[in-house]
């Protein structure tokens, strides 16, 4: 089509419109660029986030089992402090255990960073979005507790100190614990008792913190995977 055919008022008209659509048809493409780098952005966010949950996952895992382990000695002990005679072996096996503590590393790299950015809207599902937030806005919580318990299990070993020898890990990776007084001297001491009725509830609350985040870690994973293209 001619426009200089055209009567004037008809083609200035039609130029408008042409200009218009052109416009238009630019600001679609440029939406449509701009939603195709957003939905890559996040799908690299995604892959980073089933990344750092994976990482949670297994040290969640150890968190919990040590939280458990540590309990459960906690209580055996405990429930020995009247006992006329505890084997040391027995004894020594269960301060073994009592003394691991859980090592809190949260690895919240792409979280932290879409935050501080300001950039957390770019995961659009709404509920992952949020479960993430509660998620790790949990942590300093559970860090909290862990730091009391690791205060309460240090004074504890000071106060056995005289009779309960803690060596260097040998090669299994595990510390040697030798019972070196008699059993009655290390269950015998009331701070060291009070000390594990503290240690058993922190414990407790780490074991049951851990359970929720863990299975939390391992929702969230299987949610963030079925996000990504």
């Amino acid at each position: 089509m001619n426009l200089q055919n055209l009567p004037g008022r008809s083609r200035y008209l039609l130029e408008l419109v042409v200009v218009f659509f052109g416009v238009w048809l630019g600001l679609l493409a440029e939406d449509y660029r701009e939603s195709r780098q957003e939905l890559m952005a996040e799908q690299v966010s995604l892959a980073r986030l089933v990344h750092d949950l994976e990482f949670d996952r297994q040290d969640m895992t150890g968190n919990l089992q040590r939280a458990s382990d540590g309990r459960a000695a906690a209580a055996w002990l405990l429930e020995r402090t009247d006992a006329t005679a505890v084997d040391r072996d027995s004894l020594a096996h269960y301060l073994h255990l009592l003394q691991y503590v859980s090592i809190l590393i949260a690895n919240t790299s792409e979280y932290t960073a879409l935050k501080s950015a300001g950039r957390i809207n770019i995961i659009r599902d709404t509920d992952l979005r949020q479960r993430l937030t509660q998620l790790y806005e949990s942590y300093p919580f559970v860090a909290q507790v862990h730091e009391m318990d690791n205060s309460e299990l240090r004074g504890a070993l000071e106060l056995i100190a005289p009779y309960v020898r803690f060596g260097l890990p040998d090669e299994s990776g595990f510390p040697l614990v030798r019972v070196v007084g008699s059993s009655g001297d290390v269950l015998s001491q009331p701070g060291f008792l009070l000390a594990l009725s503290q240690l058993a509830g922190y414990r407790g609350v780490l074991e049951a913190s851990y359970g929720q985040m863990l299975n939390e870690i391992e929702a969230l994973r299987a949610q963030a995977m079925a996000q990504l293209e």
